[in-house]
C-alpha cells in the first residue's frame, strides 16, 4: 500500500458567510450530518480571511447579511478564486440572483431552502469541482 491509500480521506470544508445565527445553525446541522467540515464569517473581512487561510471547497454566501455588502463579499472572493459560490437569496428576489450570478457566484438557492435540495447542491457543486483536471 502507497501512503495515499493509508491517509485519512479529507472532509470537504464549506465556508458559510451568514450573520443570521438561527439560520447559521441550521445549515451547520445540514452539513455536518453530511460528513463535511464547516467554518463561518459574519463579516466581509472575516470571510476573505478565511478564505486565504482555510481554503475552502465551497462557499455560500447569504447576500440578504446586513452587517456588509456581500455582493462585494461575492465580487472580491471571484477576483483571488476559482472556488464555487452558493448564493442564499430572499425567495423572489430575482433581481440579486441574477446579479449574483453575474458577478460569479456558481448557483443561487432561494430562502425558505429545503435541506434535501441545498444538500444536492453543494454536492453537484463539489462533485464538478473535484472531477476538474
Amino acid at each position: 500500500m502507497n501512503d495515499s491509500e493509508n491517509s485519512p480521506v479529507k472532509a470537504p470544508l464549506l465556508l458559510v458567510v451568514y450573520n443570521n445565527r438561527s439560520t447559521l445553525s441550521l445549515l451547520e446541522n445540514m452539513v455536518e450530518s453530511s460528513e463535511y467540515q464547516i467554518v463561518s464569517a459574519s463579516n466581509g473581512s472575516a470571510s476573505v480571511f478565511l478564505l486565504n487561510s482555510q481554503q475552502p471547497d465551497l462557499v455560500i454566501i447569504d447576500v440578504m447579511t446586513p452587517e456588509f455588502d456581500s455582493l462585494h463579499v461575492l465580487r472580491t472572493i471571484r477576483d483571488c478564486s476559482t472556488v464555487p459560490i452558493v448564493v442564499l437569496a430572499a425567495e423572489g428576489d430575482i433581481i440579486t440572483s441574477e446579479e449574483a450570478l453575474s458577478l460569479g457566484a456558481d448557483d443561487c438557492i432561494m430562502k425558505p431552502f429545503r435541506e434535501r435540495e441545498i444538500m444536492a447542491r453543494i454536492r453537484a457543486k463539489l462533485r464538478r469541482t473535484n472531477d476538474s483536471p
